[in-house]
This record gives structure tokens, sequence and C-alpha cells, in this order.
């Protein structure tokens, strides 16, 4: 179905050199069905199959008469207003004039020609209702038999935390990269690690970053309740934090410069930013990213305390110390639909960091839980953009009288550091918490 809905338009180069006019151009970027076509976005039947979700049948992918689509999965599944380049050009690693020309059945390059596009999105139905994800669950499953529980059992050990809560989360790091890339190469192939986001593409293949490296080798999986794996956060290793903390230290001494009106050096290479994590793509982060510790929240009984937690070693630190935790993957975030609603059987505190971030981060949450039926205190007003089921579902909290409070951590610290500054205090004397009794190794 072709309709005139517009999208805002894609940014184009000013200047294309001679073998296409600007109507043809504009013919190409508009030509969204046959962009699909090319890319091979059609299932057996011939439908149109969305390049985001994975998501096909009749009537779910719409054309539009500007070069746009959309999806009715979601609202995030659509694409710009003369797309139909783009989509070719990041679907089959080509450059702008290779893409316009098979848009406009010319000539390619011999690459061009050559070039394959990546497959379909992997839809991954799981067993509890609208709880999809675009994953691939197998690859993701394959890396974690390549890597190491016992040395992230040693990474998080270093924080005081348990062997039992990293066991039990999933973590681990990778220590033989070489044997990694082959395995996953030879198992699975170029095209599905990079259609699953494990592999970023580049011109060659000699060129493609893998997203768990020997920078960020430690995995902290998203897992859904019944254990299958939908989404991976790398964590930096031991001696990339290195940077990561000169970094830092450069940014605080820097801004005490300024205040005091002086002009700071610049930074040494080491000192330049790093990210503190890696996550893959595999979908919007609603489906893929959705949260850590649902395994564990499904398997204990309704009506107890689950903290809720910003990031991955909060959540371990928070089971150390004996307390169900589920972790958001940072301030700003929150979870989506199913997790929700699991969640929304227990009593929950909300225990972001100390900060500035960590409160605008838990006000944030509140808002968002809101939206799912769960409210904060005897707050009972429902926003009005509330899901259909979320009246429903407060009424359930309100007739077991559960409960959803801010428990925030003293003034500038997260839980691991209340876990460390617990280890300092009581370990010596008799604590029967895990933090202080638990095997470390």
């Amino acid at each position: 179905m072709v309709t005139n809905k517009h999208h805002a338009a894609d940014k184009r180069p000013e200047i294309i050199e001679g073998r296409f006019t600007p109507e043809e151009i504009d013919a190409a970027r508009k030509d969204i069905k046959r962009a699909f076509e090319i890319c091979g976005l059609a299932d057996e039947n011939g439908h149109p199959v969305c390049p985001t979700c994975g998501k096909t049948g009749q009537n779910r992918v719409k054309f539009y008469k500007d070069g746009g689509w959309h999806c009715f999965s979601s609202d995030s599944c659509h694409g710009p207003k003369s797309g139909a380049v783009t989509l070719v050009m990041e679907r089959r690693a080509v450059d702008f004039r290779d893409a316009t020309a098979l848009l406009l059945g010319r000539q390619a390059s011999l690459r061009g020609k050559a070039s394959k596009s990546l497959p379909p999105p992997v839809v991954v139905k799981t067993e509890a209702d609208e709880f999809k994800a675009v994953v691939d669950s197998s690859v993701y499953d394959r890396l974690g038999e390549l890597g190491s529980q016992k040395a992230a059992v040693s990474y998080y050990g270093r924080f005081g935390i348990d062997a039992e809560a990293v066991l039990e989360s999933g973590a681990f790091v990778v220590e033989d990269f070489p044997k990694m890339r082959s395995v996953l190469l030879s198992e699975f192939g170029r095209d599905r690690l990079i259609a699953c986001g494990l592999l970023v593409a580049s011109d060659h293949e000699r060129g493609d970053t893998w997203m768990i490296s020997e920078r960020y080798c430690v995995a902290e999986p998203h897992r859904h309740v019944r254990g299958q794996t939908l989404g991976l956060q790398f964590r930096m290793s031991l001696e990339h934090e290195k940077r990561y903390k000169s970094h830092r230290l450069y940014v605080e001494q820097k801004r005490n410069a300024e205040l005091r009106g002086e002009t700071f050096r610049e930074p040494r290479w080491d000192e330049k930013y790093v990210p503190k994590f890696m996550s893959l793509k595999g979908g919007s982060g609603s489906d893929h990213l959705v949260g850590m510790g649902l395994p564990r929240i499904g398997e204990v009984d309704p009506g107890g305390i689950i903290y809720v937690v910003e990031g991955f070693k909060d959540m371990l630190a928070m089971r150390t110390l004996g307390f169900e935790s589920y972790a958001l993957p940072g301030a700003g975030t929150a979870p989506p639909t199913e997790p929700a609603r699991l969640l929304s059987r227990h009593n929950l505190a909300l225990s972001f960091d100390a900060d500035e971030g960590g409160d605008k981060g838990g006000e944030s949450l509140s808002r968002a839980l809101a939206r799912h039926g769960i409210v904060a205190d005897d707050v009972t007003t429902l926003p009005e953009d509330c899901h259909p089921w979320a009246e429903a579902m407060l009424e359930y909290r309100q007739s077991r009288e559960l409960r959803c409070y801010r428990k925030r951590p003293p003034n500038g610290m997260d839980v691991a550091d209340v876990l460390a500054a617990h280890l300092r205090e009581k370990k010596k004397a008799g604590c029967a918490c895990r933090a202080c009794t638990g095997p470390k190794s």
C-alpha cells in the first residue's frame, strides 16, 4: 500500500558529480519498494519484512510515495522521507553511487554488484505473552559458552560481590578472543553476526568491529524470565578501566582549573573519553535491553520487596547483601511491558544512585511505572497515556497492599558503595548475610 504520509528528510550530499541528474537521484531516493526488494526484505509470501523488528505479514509494512516506510508493529519502526538510498547503503554496505545505481537499474561497480544484503532481523517469540525481541539468542548463548564465569567471579569479587550472585546472573568474561572470533564466524557466518549486532560491518571484513573485545570483555546479559538471552552489555576490562579513570580525573582537574580562571592543558591520549559500556543492537531498547535479573525474580514468591537499581553491578551487590533485585541499564531507562508486569506482583523499592543523575532517573522511572499501574506511595491518579491494562494492574496492587517507594542510598553513594561499607564495618561482627558468609570463589 502506498500513501502520501511524510517523514523527516534524509540529509543528502550537496554535489553528485556527473553520473546522475538531480531528478534521477530524487527518483532513486523515493523508490522505497524497490529498495526493499534489492535488500531481500520479503518473506516467502512476498510480504515486506520490517528491517528494524523483522516482523512481516500482509499490510504490516506500508510504503509512502515520498520514499518513507512504516511498520505497524511499533512506533519506532519507520524510515525517513526519501530514505530508499540510505536503506540500500546500510543493508548492502555499499556507497551512495552504487546504491543509487542499483535502485535505478544502472551499472554498479563490481563491488556493488557482488554485495550481499544483510539477512532480515530474526524475530524470537518467547513463551511469555507479548514478550518479543529482535535477537539471535543462539549466537549470544554460544558466546557465553566461549566465555568464563570463573573469570567473571574474579572480576566482580574485587567489589566484595558474592560468587553465587555472579554465577546466578549469567555474567562471563571472554579471555581467548582469537578462538571466540574463529568459532563464531565458522558456526554462524559474518552476515548473521552483523544482523544480531555482535559485529559492526565496515567496507571490508578485516575492518569489522566486534562489540566484545579485549577492551570490553565482560558480558552482562539481559535475559528473559525463562533464561533466554535477549541482549548483552559489555563492561570494560581492568586494563581499559585505567583509561576511563584517567579521563574522569582529567575532567575534574580541568573543571577546577576553569573555576580558578585558568586555561588547562589538552588531554593526553590516555585521558580522552572512552565509554564505560558497549551494548549490542538487535532491536529498540525496549525490545532487547529488558533489564537484568528477571529469571531470579520469576522464581521468588509474589509480595516480597524487589530493589530496582541502576546497573548490573548494583544488582549483584544488592543480592550479595541478601536482597532480591532487578537492574535497569542506567538512569533514565524504564522496564518494558512484560518485565513491568512481573515486577507488579511485588513491593518495589527504587534505589538508584544517590546523586543528581540517580534522583532524576528515579523520578523518571516513577512516572514510567505509573503508566503500568504501579504508582508510588498512595498516589492513585494514573497519567492519561497509561496502558489500557494499567488500571487493572493498579487494582491488583491495591487489593494486595503492595507498595512502590524510593529508598535512596546514603548521599553520593550507590549500592556497590553500600556493600563496600558494609564489608568494612560488619564482616567481623558475625553478620549472616551472603556478603559476610558466602564463598568468594
